[in-house]
């Protein structure tokens, strides 16, 4: 894209200096300023320089992954996003403990892989480009968008898993065991 601009910027210059699409056969004659060599050169350059380049760029290439911080304390977690683009979802899992963890935060819609129960939950935290906060709370039936079964002390133990799902399509995931999410296309976040 910025190819293209600088090339659509320097097209109207070069067209001023004639050096775009016209042939300059005039010899210039010496001038009042006395030029003794006058210019006697010819620019037989006649070719027309036109940009054929019609594609369109859907960006297909993946995102470039943002920066991700989780910061717990006794009231929650602060998800801190930078390099962020649009909106995000965060899925989190008990991984570390195998089929006995919590995963109704997983961010995974219906069955879970390697056969992990979500207990009929199906819970991503929405986040904006910059990220944002969820509230700890005791209560499965608390569990909620922004309120989250996991806390501090489970943070710390290494057992939870993070993806963070873009409204482009692509996910990162980290902690505990990234590959998890690695049937939902997420790549390591590192």
């Amino acid at each position: 894209m910025r190819r293209l601009t600088m090339l659509a910027l320097s097209l109207p210059l070069l067209a001023c200096a004639g050096l775009l699409g016209e042939t300059d056969t005039a010899e210039d004659k010496d001038d009042e300023g006395g030029n003794p060599f006058g210019d006697t050169d010819t620019d037989t350059d006649s070719d027309t320089d036109t940009d054929t380049d019609s594609d369109t760029d859907t960006d297909t290439d993946a995102d470039k992954a943002p920066d991700v911080t989780v910061t717990w304390s006794s009231r929650g977690a602060t998800i801190t996003i930078e390099g962020g683009n649009g909106a995000y979802d965060l899925g989190i899992a008990e991984t570390g403990m195998e089929v006995d963890g919590w995963y109704g935060e997983s961010c995974i819609e219906g069955n879970e892989p390697r056969g992990y129960d979500d207990y009929g939950f199906d819970v991503c935290h929405a986040l904006s480009r910059t990220g944002g906060e969820l509230e700890s709370v005791e209560s499965i039936e608390d569990v909620g968008d922004g309120r989250t079964l996991f806390n501090s002390a489970l943070a710390e133990s290494g057992r939870l898993t993070y993806a963070l799902f873009a409204d482009s399509g692509d996910c990162w995931a980290w902690g505990g065991d990234w590959r998890y999410y690695e049937g939902e296309g997420c790549t390591e976040l590192e």
